[in-house]
């Protein structure tokens, strides 16, 4: 793999493990609320982007192993949106999804080749 590849795939991986961090932020509101009790939609909204985080460290573990890089570039794929969803109201976190989206596709690799080898 070139060094450029190399840098690229490690980038992905770390960008992907700091946007797990937004997207996994929403957990502790499902026991609190305005008054200890969140509306049905808003707690479907958390379990969502919570699943959506949960997809991202997925994708992470099996990029890293290497041993499935269809499905861990697919998991990265479709979680990436997850910390942009979580903090809707905070914009640089869009630009971490779409710049984690782009990488994730332009670093994808065919084969027996771990995405870290």
């Amino acid at each position: 793999m070139s060094r450029q590849r190399h840098v690229a795939s490690s980038a992905t991986l770390v960008l992907a493990a700091i946007a797990a961090v937004p997207a996994t932020s929403l957990i502790p509101l499902l026991g609190t609320g305005d008054n200890g009790q969140l509306s049905t939609g808003e707690r479907f909204w958390v379990i969502g982007v919570t699943v959506l985080g949960v997809a991202l460290i997925a994708g992470i573990v099996v990029r890293v192993r290497g041993e499935r890089p269809v499905l861990g570039t697919t998991l990265l794929a479709i979680a990436s949106p997850a910390p942009a969803m979580a903090w809707f109201w905070f914009p640089p976190l869009y630009l971490l999804s779409a710049v984690l989206l782009v990488l994730v596709v332009a670093t994808h690799t065919q084969g027996d080749e771990s995405a870290l080898a």
